[in-house]
């Protein structure tokens, strides 16, 4: 079994240990093993389901780590100077290749009933989806008949596999819902995804 997938097993068996008062050792009740290798994973502490996340592929677990929802990511056809193809005024005429989508952000934000997934592909592009059904987009964007798209409001994550990225959901001072990233600057972008971005976090 590769390590990956060892390590997987592991995490997600923690997750469904239970201690017996007469024994001293920790017994694994349930346990997943992901094909793929394991980018992240999330746990909504109300449902009790786990959010995986694997190279090509998103996973909805329930508390038994059984598979409710499997969602395909990748591949796709992308080239590190192509934005996502929901960018209308930012066309790609690059040469594309089929390539892996890694997974860099996975968080949840239950007040709003959404899944953040962020993937290496497109510029590191996210999609906001629903936290009941994850094969189901919970904000479509750009909205319908919208033509101007900011590049920064969809690519968030670094655009490499072995490129970092970390991120915080957070209330503000005044109750709004704020993202807070950091990601790797590869060197290989656009104009889109500056060398030193502002501090700050968009809304979600």
């Amino acid at each position: 079994m590769p390590p990956s997938i060892e390590i997987a097993v592991l995490l997600l068996g923690v997750l469904a240990l239970e201690t017996h008062r007469s024994a001293t050792a920790l017994h694994i009740q349930h346990a997943f093993a992901s094909p793929n290798q394991t980018n992240n994973f999330a746990v909504d502490p109300v449902s009790r389901k786990v959010y995986l996340a694997t190279v090509n592929t998103v996973y909805q677990l329930n508390g038994t780590l059984s598979i409710e929802v499997e969602q395909r990511t990748g591949p796709v056809e992308d080239n590190l100077l192509c934005h996502a193809p929901q960018l209308p005024q930012a066309p790609c005429e690059h040469p594309k290749s089929l390539t892996d989508n890694h997974n860099k952000l996975l968080k949840l934000d239950r007040d709003q009933g959404v899944v953040l997934v962020c993937g290496s592909v497109y510029q590191g592009f996210c999609e906001l989806r629903n936290i009941e059904n994850i094969s189901e987009i919970a904000v479509e964007f750009p909205h319908q008949g919208e033509k101007t798209v900011f590049p920064s409001m969809l690519n968030i994550a670094a655009n490499h596999p072995n490129a970092s990225t970390v991120g915080l959901i957070f209330k503000s001072q005044g109750g709004n819902t704020r993202l807070l990233v950091g990601a790797t600057y590869t060197g290989a972008g656009t104009q889109f995804f500056p060398k030193e971005p502002q501090q700050g976090g968009p809304a979600l």
